[in-house]
């Protein structure tokens, strides 16, 4: 009997009916493992983002708490990622690694949260999947130093520069004032046009013998001549450097290329009040040395001109250390332009003379700009671009190429700037993962 129903069984499956039969059986069991495979991967990943984000979270909940004590900062985590997992059943038997590290007043805070991924189809996957992510904060009293490029050229100048100061000020006042990093913050200021204006106490920047014959009232006009290899790899507080003369260009005869008096870079400073009246007494230029500027703000920040400006702590700029923040906010309304300078036979006549004389082409120029902004980010020195009333695309690429990131490039008219600054200072002032 049993022998019988044995072959009848196995008659069937050799008969065309009985192999579409297996064939179906084995591909409907094929495209099940395949569908339960395909959502636990899915539940995987979203377990893994979960787990990262409740992590990120209870890292940031405790760094921010960086005055109380570890055991309390510790009781701060848990409680995070305890009350953000509960609102998710993705992840089961999850424990955690936290670790806390002073240094010079700075708390780095590195945690590792492990979980258990939690599966529809255990039997056609796994069980479970043991999940891992890392987190990492920089909290406490870490410093940040800030150069502020402002351009103070331009046609239209007038009208513009009471925005310019107004969203200065409002910057200023946010990081110094009201920012996580009150206290532990230094600004730097550049006004640019032309080239950059500097205080008369650089004046031994100049190469010797120094000469007074090609500036308006006979006094050093601030500003120096300046080509691509000087900036390089940073301009050298050890080299001196050309006068360059009072001239115009474009036949603008109310604005010279050098900036006006009250335009004169501001190393970097806590002092807010000084800012704040240095910033009212900005004056205009003419020309976009957008090259000339940022290499006057990487100098600003770099640790070998320590000690060199005038009127700022000897300890500025600090060295680069992931123990501080560093960042540049590079405000334009042109693009990179050639750079001039009088030729010869033009410095015959009286100060300030009127010349379109090319000291190096447009190209030349632009490409040192990239290259200083390329040079500020290997530092890891955060840079923030604005188009102020950026008209040309070229511009408007070049401060895109120059931005950390697409993210730091803003865009901004007339009446906008201010709260460009403002999203740029909040963002700066608030704690972020480093990790």
């Amino acid at each position: 009997m049993k022998r019988r129903l044995l072959n009848k069984f196995i008659n069937y499956f050799k008969s065309e009916g009985g192999n579409l039969t297996l064939a179906t059986a084995v591909m409907s069991f094929v495209i099940v493992a395949a569908i339960a495979v395909a959502i636990d991967t899915t539940r995987m990943i979203q377990a893994k983002s979960i787990l990262r984000d409740a992590n990120d979270a209870a890292t940031l909940a405790a760094a921010r708490e960086f005055q109380k004590t570890q055991k309390q900062r510790e009781a701060i985590y848990q409680q995070t990622i305890h009350m953000m997992l509960a609102q998710s059943n993705a992840v089961e038997e999850y424990d955690y690694e936290i670790d806390f590290t002073e240094t010079k007043g700075a708390v780095r805070l590195n945690s590792k949260a492990r979980g258990k991924a939690k599966f529809f189809f255990p039997n056609f996957t796994m069980k479970n999947m043991e999940i891992e992510v890392e987190s990492q904060a920089l909290t406490g009293k870490i410093k940040l130093e800030v150069a502020l490029v402002l351009d103070v050229s331009g046609i239209d100048i007038g009208t513009r520069i009471k925005e310019v100061q107004e969203a200065s000020q409002s910057f200023v006042e946010i990081i110094l004032k009201n920012s996580h990093y009150k206290n532990h913050a230094s600004i730097s200021i550049i006004p640019f046009a032309g080239t950059v204006k500097l205080p008369d106490e650089m004046r031994h920047f100049l190469k010797a013998p120094p000469t007074n014959k090609h500036w308006v009232d006979g006094k050093w006009n601030g500003c120096l001549s300046l080509r691509p290899n000087d900036f390089k790899y940073g301009l050298s507080p050890r080299k001196r450097y050309p006068y360059m003369a009072d001239f115009i260009s474009w036949g603008q005869s109310n604005t010279g290329w050098c900036p006006a008096e009250g335009s004169e870079l501001i190393s970097l400073t806590n002092n807010f009040d000084k800012l704040s009246e240095d910033i009212d007494n900005l004056a205009t230029g003419y020309g976009s040395g957008n090259d000339h500027a940022m290499a006057w703000a990487y100098a600003t920040l770099d640790p070998k001109w320590q000690g060199k400006f005038p009127n700022s702590d000897k300890a500025n700029p600090l060295h680069f250390d992931n123990r501080y923040k560093k960042a540049i906010i590079f405000m334009a309304n042109s693009k990179t332009n050639d750079q001039r300078h009088p030729k010869a036979t033009e410095l015959n006549a009286p100060a300030p003379v009127n010349t379109n004389n090319t000291a190096y082409d447009e190209e030349t120029a632009r490409r040192a700009f990239l290259d200083l902004c390329d040079l500020a980010k290997e530092k890891d020195i955060e840079i923030f671009t604005v188009g102020f009333n950026m008209t040309r695309e070229k511009g408007k690429e070049e401060l895109k190429d120059c931005a950390t990131s697409d993210a730091h490039y803003h865009e901004a008219k007339t009446k906008e700037l201010e709260e460009t600054y403002e999203e740029i200072a909040a963002y700066l002032s608030s704690l972020r993962l480093t990790r």
